[in-house]
């Protein structure tokens, strides 16, 4: 499912030009105008919640998952220097682990996370090289595990922040893509071509609430 969810973005994404970033680095705050700079897709029966928001006197993007998915991708075009890219998230609403669900989220019966960030590598975005690296908010996940995708093993999912501890609070997000690339699939990374958001709550029949704010690519000189 995520993989068919990513190629449907991807070809989408595709024949996108306006919006798009060839540089080292960019800020999203969403204020006003961040629909332009997104193209939001449906990739479940049900439609995730994207929404402007306020919160503590900031403009923020607010995503609501009632038993749906749902994604938003920027298109970027980040080389040849290498990004770090930074977040923050806010979790306000868990996917409670339920009686009668498959609580594993290493299956594809549990395949559900509150918030993903994707960092998709591959210019061309509708060919069968792209691939992707998806950090998430885990229900129960240690942070630091990695593993395939249970659909696709050319996404690869690490988990960044876990449990319900800080939920209520912002917490902020640095990875370093290209080496995390070389780390999980092996090889040198090649330019990365979109960022997304996701929230996905349909395999589990659940409902989750997230906010998202500082979303930043930053160029990082390795010689």
């Amino acid at each position: 499912m995520i993989w068919r969810r990513l190629t449907v973005c991807s070809l989408a994404l595709a024949g996108i030009a306006a919006g798009q970033d060839a540089a080292t680095g960019w800020h999203e705050g969403f204020e006003a105008g961040w629909q332009d700079r997104w193209n939001e897709q449906r990739l479940a029966a049900r439609s995730t919640e994207f929404m402007a928001s306020v919160r503590d006197g900031a403009d923020v993007l607010r995503v609501e998952s009632r038993g749906s998915a749902g994604a938003l991708i920027r298109r970027v075009e980040l080389a040849p220097q290498d990004p770090r890219v930074s977040w923050r998230w806010f979790l306000d609403r868990a996917i409670p682990a339920s009686p009668g669900t498959d609580s594993n989220e290493r299956s594809r019966a549990g395949d559900d996370y509150a918030a993903r960030v994707f960092v998709i590598f591959g210019t061309d975005l509708g060919n069968d090289e792209t691939r992707a690296l998806c950090y998430v908010w885990a229900r129960d996940l240690p942070i630091g595990t990695t593993f395939p995708s249970p659909v696709a093993d050319r996404i690869q999912m690490l988990v960044v922040r876990s449990g319900t501890e800080e939920l209520g609070a912002w917490q902020t997000e640095s990875v370093d893509p290209v080496a995390d690339y070389r780390r999980v699939f092996g090889n040198t990374a090649p330019a990365i071509g979109a960022i997304g958001v996701m929230s996905d709550t349909d395999d589990t029949s659940s409902q989750s609430a997230m906010l998202f704010d500082d979303i930043r690519v930053s160029g990082v000189d390795r010689q």
